[in-house]
Order: structure tokens, then C-alpha cells, then sequence
């Protein structure tokens, strides 16, 4: 309510009061008659009273009136100052999500350097990632050969997983023998001994054939780690980097915008080997790590993997691993993947 409002309250209800006592007043104390002179004493004596009654009503309606003024500056200053914090802390969070973009920016940047830096011979850049594609396929060629001589049958997964390592460490010379049978000594049991050493045979004898045939410029099996690992693990840090932002500050959908900027500077090369990076030993924290919750599976959460065109891979379908990805060639999203991002934070 106005003050405007209450003073004209205030004087309608002092006006109604006067009138009231003044008829009292006169009842009690002399007989109305329109004959009778006025008594100018009698008129003293009641603007006596009227006057004492109102001071003391209007005293107290003063009090509280300054009371209602007090409690509406209290107010006017707690709005403003939760108003000014609200501000402050806007300003603050636009701050941070500035910082978040610099940040992320500057990430995206160091993979495209690291995209562009990686060599082979005379070549260099992402037009590597083909030639590194097609020998992880001859890679899993070779394993699926050894793997059939086993007395009991290895998983795709295992199959994977095992050609991954080869192709990552190499299967061919002194140092990359001796790292890959540390990473494989689980396969060697008591029913199968010598299966990695038959796997290192295969490569070795394999080697020069594929290189012909193939037309690689340089020797394939000998591993990539050094062009790779720093590859793999800056591009890792990247999007755990996004989606480890909190919620106040990033939504989902914000999230997903700036990987999606990351995935578009993917090639279609460079999504399949991120593909097998992921099923390896190596790649576990993209998705494939026991206990890991549903939240943090990045890959599936980001759709990293969604441009590799349906059939792209020979004899391996991707979507028994990520069945729950929307690729790019499959419509509209289903409702299990609707309702997958719905629960994402």
C-alpha cells in the first residue's frame, strides 16, 4: 500500500472520528436545539478533548508509520542487496564460463597442433591417420590368424584389444617384442604357451609382405606410441576437461556444443582408431572401465564416435560395443537415447 493511500486513510478515519465524538460530546452535554445560542465555551471544551484524543492517535498512528517506513527501507535495501549479489554472482559465473571457453579453446588448439605435428617419413598431419587405419586392419588380420590356432576361441573384444596393443607398441623388433609380451602374458596360459610368441613370429614374417603389398613408406608392426600416446591422452584430457565442469555452470547441452566442436575437427579416421583405442586395455577410462559410472562414459555420453558411416569397418560391428550412440546416418533419436540424455549432468 502507497503512503498517498494511507494519509488520505488516515484522514477520512480522523474526520469520521471528530463527528462521531462531536455528536457524543453534545448529547451528553447540552440538548440539541437549532434555538439555542452557541456556547463558544462548550466548543473550547470540546476541541480540548478532540484535540488531546487526536494528538494521542496521531502519535501513535506517527510511530507506526515510521515503523512501516523503517521496515520498508529494511526491505527496499535487503531486495537490493540480494539483487546486487545475484548480479555479482552472474557476473561471476559468465566470468568462469568465459574462463571455461578460453580454456577449452586453447586445449582445442595444442590437439590440432598435435593433429598436424604427428609424421611419418615426409608426410605429416591427419593424412597419416589413414595409413595408421589400414594397418591396424592388416594388425587384425595377423591376430585373427594366430588366434585360430588356439585351443579355445578369443572374443572380438579380446581379438581387438590384443591387435590394438600391437599396433600401438609395435610387434616387431627388440624393444616393441619385449613390451608387447609384457602387455599379453595373460593370453600365454597353460593351454596356449607359446601364443605370443607365435603372434610375434606372424607380424615378423608378415612384415615385409604387407609393406609391398600395402605400399607403406615405411616398416608397419614397430608401433606408434610415440606419434599416438600423446594423441590419445591430450584429446582424453580435453573432454574430460569439458565434462567435468559443474552443472551451475555448464549444462549438458553446453557440454555437448563444445565436444561437438571437438568432434568435428575428428577426421573419419581418427574416430575409428579412437574406436579401438577405446575397446584396448589403454582406452578404459573412455567407457569400457569396470565400475565405471554411467555419467563419465564419455564416448557414449558425447556421441565421440558418431560419424563413422554405417558398414565402415569390415566384419566388426560397431554397434555391438556403443549401441547407445546416435550415429549420424540413424534419424531421429530414439527414446532410450532421449531419455539417456535427459539423465546426464
Amino acid at each position: 500500500m502507497d503512503y498517498k493511500k494511507r494519509a488520505y486513510i488516515i484522514i477520512g478515519a480522523t474526520v469520521v472520528f471528530a463527528t462521531v465524538i462531536l455528536l457524543l460530546f453534545l448529547f451528553k452535554t447540552t440538548k440539541l436545539s437549532i434555538n439555542l445560542p452557541i456556547d463558544t465555551h462548550l466548543f473550547a471544551d470540546y476541541g480540548v478533548l478532540v484535540g488531546g484524543i487526536a494528538t494521542a492517535i496521531l502519535t501513535i498512528l506517527n510511530i507506526f508509520l515510521l515503523i512501516q517506513t523503517l521496515n520498508d527501507q529494511r526491505d527496499n535495501f535487503n531486495t537490493l542487496q540480494s539483487n546486487f549479489k545475484i548480479e555479482q554472482q552472474e557476473q561471476k559465473r559468465n566470468f568462469d564460463r568465459g574462463q571455461i571457453e578460453s580454456r577449452f579453446f586453447e586445449l582445442l588448439k595444442i590437439h590440432r597442433e598435435n593433429s598436424n605435428d604427428i609424421t611419418i617419413k615426409d608426410r605429416v598431419g591427419k593424412k597419416i591417420f589413414l595409413s595408421l587405419q589400414r594397418e591396424f586392419y592388416q594388425s587384425l588380420e595377423i591376430v585373427n590368424a594366430a588366434a585360430s590356432l588356439r585351443t579355445d576361441k578369443l572374443a572380438e573384444s579380446e581379438v581387438i584389444n590384443i591387435s590394438y596393443l600391437c599396433f600401438f607398441f609395435g610387434a616387431v623388433g627388440v624393444n616393441s617384442e619385449r613390451t608387447i609380451k609384457e602387455n599379453l602374458k595373460h593370453y600365454s596360459d597353460a593351454k596356449n604357451p607359446d601364443f605370443v610368441s607365435n603372434l610375434i613370429t606372424l607380424f615378423t614374417q608378415a612384415q615385409p609382405r604387407i609393406k609391398s603389398d600395402e605400399k607403406f613408406d615405411y616398416n608397419p608392426f614397430e608401433g606408434h606410441q610415440s606419434r599416438l600416446g600423446h594423441y590419445f591422452r591430450q584429446l582424453f584430457q580435453l573432454v574430460k576437461y569439458i565434462d567435468d565442469q559443474p552443472k551451475e555452470l555448464l549444462t549438458y547441452f553446453d557440454k555437448y556444443q563444445y565436444i561437438k566442436t571437438l568432434r568435428a575437427q575428428l577426421s573419419t579416421q581418427e574416430q575409428t582408431l579412437l574406436f579401438f583405442n577405446s575397446l584396448s586395455d589403454l582406452g578404459k577410462p573412455w567407457e569400457k572401465e569396470v565400475g565405471l559410472d554411467e555419467n563419465k562414459k564419455l564416448i557414449t555420453k558425447y556421441n565421440l564416435i558418431k560419424n563413422i558411416p554405417t558398414g565402415y569397418i569390415d566384419n566388426i560391428n560397431i554397434k555391438t560395443y556403443y549401441s547407445q550412440v546416435h550415429y549420424e546416418g540413424d534419424g531421429k533419436k530414439t527414446t532410450d537415447r532421449q531419455q539417456l540424455e535427459a539423465n546426464y549432468n
